[in-house]
């Protein structure tokens, strides 16, 4: 498509230079639309505008956003250029972000029903400068694992393991789950029984943080139970696509 786009643009730009050496009001060709710059990454340094174009241009596809330094995303989000809390906020619940700015043209940005994955790892103190409150609506959106690491020195010398070598094999597997997710559409749901039990756990989860006076917990415990779904649906296609299934017969 790119390629395409090259070839139509230089013929509209051969069409303006001739139209203007032979000064004729001949009207040239129309000026073609580059295509959409799709990129399954995006990086965490990155503005306002261009985090927006990067969600519109990639759907109906999803975005991901990957660093080891959470300072990284959360030195950007404070720039001027920055400021994109709101549409990480958004793009969790799929709802469509929009602007309007003179720099942008004529046409407004408008990402519909975009989809966002951020995976950060840091330290507590990187994670404060990201989610400064657990009243920040993006506290309520992202689920944190800590862990301590035991003090055991990792044996460095020659015959050490490659990354590369690590990294391809699961690289050719993350793309055949892909692509069985597009050759097997799938929808998930929780059997009566489990929901059930679901509605139970975090119905007693509301319960004590409204009892403990935390009343600003209420929307991470309801947003934690959305992301428990979400976890369980990843989780049985994985298992389908473990078992090469084609026919469902469960959720």
């Amino acid at each position: 498509e790119s390629a395409r786009y090259k070839i139509l643009y230089d013929a509209w730009q051969e069409s303006r230079k001739k139209r203007k050496n032979e000064n004729t009001d001949k009207a040239s060709i129309e000026e073609p639309q580059e295509p959409p710059f799709k990129t399954l990454l995006i990086p965490a340094t990155t503005s306002y505008s261009r985090m927006q174009i990067h969600l519109r241009d990639n759907s109906p596809l999803a975005s991901f956003i990957f660093d080891t330094e959470a300072q990284t995303l959360s030195t950007a989000n404070k720039m001027d250029c920055g400021h994109f809390d709101d549409m990480l906020c958004k793009a969790f619940e799929h709802e469509t972000i929009s602007s309007s700015y003179k720099v942008n043209g004529m046409k407004p940005i408008i990402a519909r029903r975009p989809m966002l994955s951020v995976l950060l790892t840091g330290t507590p103190e990187q994670l404060h400068h990201l989610i400064e409150s657990p009243e920040s609506g993006l506290f309520s959106r992202i689920l944190i694992y800590t862990f301590r690491q035991d003090p055991v020195w990792k044996e460095m010398g020659l015959h050490q393991w490659n990354r590369e070598e690590m990294y391809e094999p699961l690289a050719r597997q993350a793309l055949e789950l892909y692509q069985y997710c597009l050759a097997h559409p799938f929808s998930f749901a929780f059997s009566s029984s489990q929901w059930k039990r679901f509605n139970k756990v975090f119905a007693h989860l509301l319960l004590e943080v409204v009892t403990e006076n935390s009343d600003h917990l209420q929307a991470t415990v309801k947003r934690h139970g959305f992301m428990v779904m979400r976890i369980a649906m990843i989780l049985s296609r994985l298992r389908q696509f473990e078992n090469q299934e084609t026919i469902f017969k469960y959720t």
